[in-house]
C-alpha cells in the first residue's frame, strides 16, 4: 500500500510539471506572435508609399 503523503507528493510533483509545461507553451507562443509581428512591420515599411 502506498502511504498517502507520497500520494500527495506525487499529485504536486504532477501539478507543478503541468504548469511549467503551460508556461512553456504561452512562452514559446508569445514569441512567435512577437516574431510575426516584427516580420509584418518589416513588410509593411518595405511597400511604396503612395505620395
Amino acid at each position: 500500500m502506498i502511504p498517502p503523503i507520497l500520494i500527495g507528493l506525487s499529485s504536486l510533483i504532477g501539478a507543478a510539471r503541468g504548469y511549467a509545461n503551460d508556461r512553456q507553451e504561452r512562452m514559446h507562443k508569445r514569441e512567435l506572435h512577437q516574431l510575426e509581428i516584427a516580420d509584418a512591420k518589416k513588410k509593411r515599411s518595405a511597400l511604396p508609399h503612395a505620395s
